[in-house]
């Protein structure tokens, strides 16, 4: 690293450490280099956001895809359909449309974090949502799931993972 290097580094924000040899070791500083938790928590309230428009369930080798805000519609239809036999349709099927609470809430998540307000609790929120239905709809049908979700499925669990690894409380605050 030449003296034109060090004025280059220190005028990004880096930091550049003079050792006993003339050697200089760089070194960035997490504040300055855009990785703070809030940025985290807006990277991954935006992944949700996309990822709940992607397709969340692949049948048939990809055939049919259903992107997460089509699944409402599927459960109403498969509750119309279970009521032709049976006379009524089965209350727990409307619970599905709370599946509408997971973009909405990582909306809220990034208009307070623009704001700067804290959303710690509501990014762990956002995140612990998608991950519990996850884990539910797993023990409900079995590891063949996995076979089935979508990019988008995927997607908007690696968000919920981030929003929650960015919602724990920081040193000295």
């Amino acid at each position: 690293m030449n003296e034109n290097d060090t004025d280059d580094a220190a005028a990004d924000g880096i930091r550049v450490e003079s050792h006993a040899r003339d050697s200089r070791a760089v070194t960035a500083r997490p504040e300055q280099a855009g990785r703070s938790p809030a940025t985290w928590r807006l990277v991954a309230a935006g992944a949700v956001i996309v990822g709940f428009f992607l397709p969340w369930l692949t049948v048939f080798g990809g055939l049919f895809a259903i992107s997460g805000y089509r699944i409402p519609d599927l459960a109403k239809l498969v509750g119309q359909l279970s009521a032709i036999g049976s006379g009524t349709a089965d209350p727990r099927l409307f619970l599905i449309y709370l599946l509408y609470a997971i973009p909405l809430l990582a909306l809220v998540v990034i208009v307070k974090q623009m704001r700067g307000e804290d959303v710690r609790a509501i990014a762990f929120l956002t995140g612990a949502v998608p991950i519990l239905g996850f884990l539910y709809l797993t023990a409900l049908a079995g590891s063949g799931l996995v076979h089935m979700l979508g990019s988008g499925a995927f997607l908007t669990l690696f968000g919920a993972v981030g929003l929650i690894a960015s919602s724990r409380r920081q040193h000295g605050r």
